[in-house]
């Protein structure tokens, strides 16, 4: 095989390899495109829902936390205090090891 024939040769298996792979790629990429849609579609709703729910506990939760702030407000000021103490007195007890 004279040299040029065998550029030629491997010169059109490249471009046929490369065909395939880009064919191939294609596919696999729509494949995916599909699974990722279906499971999107199952999951989406629940996780609509899900949501849905956790922004009404954490809604509850304030609302019910404002109330007991507002019929308690020197308890809760107290408490605040407190904890911010705690918070601070941790925090600074860390960072005294630390150097």
């Amino acid at each position: 095989m004279t040299p040029e024939a065998a550029i030629k040769k491997t010169t059109h298996l490249a471009a046929s390899t490369a065909d395939n792979i880009e064919k191939n790629a294609g596919d696999m990429l729509e494949n995916g495109r599909k699974a990722f849609n279906k499971v999107v579609d199952q999951v989406g709703p629940a996780a609509k829902t899900a949501l849905t729910n956790v922004e009404d506990s954490v809604e509850s939760f304030f609302d019910a936390a404002s109330k007991t702030i507002r019929k308690n407000p020197v308890q809760s000021l107290l408490i605040g205090l407190g904890v911010g103490a705690l918070l601070g007195a941790l925090l600074r007890g860390r960072r005294a090891y630390e150097n």
